[in-house]
């Protein structure tokens, strides 16, 4: 008699979630930060990287 563990789930799934969950507040710390200075340029930076992410390790 074989046992399925309750819980399964992929370990590189749950990294690449984690990696855009880290990703979401980096642009919402991004996003403050321009807002509060007015510099456009790390909200910028985060976008492109996020954008990037998601087009290469989503794209199959």
């Amino acid at each position: 008699m074989t046992r399925t563990p309750p819980l399964s789930f992929d370990v590189a799934d749950s990294v690449r979630v984690g990696g855009y969950a880290v990703g979401v507040v980096a642009a919402a710390a991004a996003a403050y930060h321009a807002g509060q200075t007015g510099d456009w340029r790390p909200l910028l930076a985060v976008a492109v990287a996020l954008s990037l992410a998601v087009l290469l390790f989503d794209a199959g």
